[in-house]
């Protein structure tokens, strides 16, 4: 057994951020084509796999070496460069592109949020800059801003079977507790007691949660994303109320990062 101790950064001033009201279905007018480059193509794909199935033309792109031959053939309405790639880089390969005169919106995508710096974004020329890993809602909103789509939804679902809200806030995650931050035991022995035990056997009105929310917090758990998970815990109980207790036993699993005792009880809930 290991520790690893992270340096997270706090958040002074926590806000609200608007979910869509419904789910995004497509968009109205011409298809728009959008290329996506990284040297990961499991990178590529997660973009990807989120706006093809709302009619978006993505060609993919692992060599950066090849994006000024395609833009001439593609002709992307916009463009995703991921910042760290070996040989050119994201931002070299950016200014390359405005130098050649494209002017099509270019969006920086990066796990290194200081990465997003902006006298580094003004000499590349890029248009704006997103954190790995992309968020659904902040992926859309950064389309609809760059080029002025006009969205088509699907139809409400049943409240039992939505998971989630629509036009419900969701809280920016808060900060990481000061247990944490120390690391080592000391830390380790500051976490509330229930955190340090082994997990419990899920709460029954865990099953409260739709499959899809489940699955989704899972997602979460199995990438170690603690934000991720944090974020979704906090619109989950300003959402299910009613499921307090067995959402606050996710969360001390969550701030405790035992992940592997998260995916067991979700896994659980799944079998119920």
């Amino acid at each position: 057994m290991f520790r690893v101790k992270l340096h997270l950064p706090r958040v002074a001033r926590p806000k609200l951020a608007l979910r869509p009201e419904r789910e995004i279905r497509g968009y109205a007018g011409r298809r728009r084509c959008l290329l996506v480059v990284d040297d990961q193509p499991g990178q590529s794909r997660l973009i990807a796999d989120m706006l093809r199935p709302r009619g978006f033309l993505v060609h993919e792109c692992r060599h950066p070496d090849e994006v000024p031959g395609l833009l001439g053939s593609l002709q992307p309405d916009l463009v995703f460069l991921d910042v760290s790639m070996p040989a050119l880089d994201g931002w070299t390969l950016c200014r390359r592109l405005r130098d050649a005169g494209h002017g099509m919106p270019i969006v920086m995508v990066s796990a290194n949020a200081y990465e997003n710096l902006p006298q580094r974004r003004e000499a590349a020329g890029c248009d704006d800059f997103i954190v790995k890993p992309v968020l659904e809602t902040e992926l859309f909103a950064r389309l609809s801003a760059w080029l002025g789509l006009s969205w088509t939804y699907a139809e409400a679902q049943p409240a039992e079977d939505a998971g989630v809200g629509g036009g419900q806030a969701m809280s920016v995650p808060g900060p990481v507790p000061h247990a944490l931050q120390q690391g080592g035991e000391e830390g380790w022995n500051a976490l509330p007691a229930a955190a340090r035990l082994p997990a419990a056997m899920p709460d029954p009105g865990l099953a409260g949660l739709s499959a899809r929310v489940r699955a989704e917090l899972r997602d979460f758990a199995d990438l170690g994303h603690l934000q991720g998970l944090i974020r979704r815990l906090d619109e989950l109980e300003v959402l299910h109320p009613e499921l307090q207790v067995p959402l606050a036993a996710l969360r001390e699993m969550t701030m405790a990062l035992r992940f592997d005792s998260l995916l067991r009880v979700l896994d659980e809930a799944a079998d119920d």
